[in-house]
């Protein structure tokens, strides 16, 4: 509804917090068991990830006029810095400070933590996070910096924000919740994608970009090397056992990374199946 997905989007998210809180009431009856509030809140987080879907389109965004030759103007312009960078704030505060919202104890007390627990979480925020840090999005964003060069949202500056708002800030030594730490590793899995894989070939999505050859890698190695500095920092000076081990461990990723050694992802779990919350 109306051309602003992040305030559109604000007021869907504001209603799904209302609501999530009577799906008890509204669908438990006496002698029967919770089928259907299982089914509503399966919905409920289906539309939480409709919600996000349309916000992360803002970002690497441009909008189409469809005209005709008689008509003046073009057909094609990028989406304002200042709008995609609201998009990336809005994802910061709605996905990336965990929605711990969605995790309503009577709810999951009820139908189990499958769907709502840390795993699902964190699995969600990871799906997020991936589609946010896509090759194709980083190369529409150079694409627009070349060509709308003063309304563009640089790739470099995109990148410092999203390193931002999944990191934070490493010098405030504060202890890190399990959703964050969840998270940052998966900001680092991500990364060593982009850094060593080229996009397969996908026939419903334009072309990606040559990794080889687009600045995307050298970027995101300059991240990885700013991260290092500041967790290294960390793991020295914080006090919490889990959050000093987690920044250490960080430490090592980087490394392993940088020098082409990361270690080989372990086997899963006979019957463990893939990755949680993609979407």
């Amino acid at each position: 509804m109306g051309d602003d997905p992040v305030r559109a989007d604000s007021y869907g998210m504001a209603n799904l917090r209302r609501i999530l809180p009577s799906l008890v009431g509204w669908t438990t009856r006496p002698g029967e068991d919770y089928a259907d509030l299982a089914e509503l809140y399966g919905e409920a987080l289906g539309q939480w990830q409709r919600y996000v879907g349309h916000v992360l389109t803002t970002v690497g965004g441009v909008y189409a006029d469809l005209k005709t030759a008689d008509q003046q103007g073009a057909v094609y312009r990028v989406v304002p810095r200042e709008r995609q960078k609201e998009a990336v704030a809005w994802l910061a505060r709605e996905v990336f400070q965990a929605p711990t919202w969605l995790a309503d104890p009577e709810i999951l007390g009820r139908i189990g933590a499958a769907d709502g627990g840390l795993e699902a979480m964190t699995g969600r925020q990871a799906a997020v996070l991936n589609q946010l840090l896509d090759a194709r999005r980083m190369g529409r964003l150079a694409e627009a910096e070349l060509q709308w060069a003063e309304q563009a949202y640089p790739l470099a500056e995109f990148l410092d924000d999203v390193r931002a708002v999944v990191w934070g800030d490493l010098a405030s030594l504060a202890p890190v919740d399990a959703y964050r730490r969840a998270l940052e590793r998966a900001y680092l899995e991500r990364v060593e994608t982009l850094m060593t894989e080229q996009p397969a070939f996908n026939a419903f999505q334009a072309r990606a970009p040559d990794m080889t050859r687009s600045d995307a890698r050298p970027l995101l190695r300059a991240q990885l090397v700013e991260l290092r500095r500041g967790a290294e920092q960390a793991s020295q000076r914080v006090r919490d056992r889990v959050t000093r081990a987690h920044f250490a461990d960080v430490v090592e990723r980087i490394d392993a990374i940088l020098e082409g050694k990361t270690p080989a992802p372990a086997t899963p779990a006979p019957g463990s199946g893939g990755p949680p919350g993609s979407f």
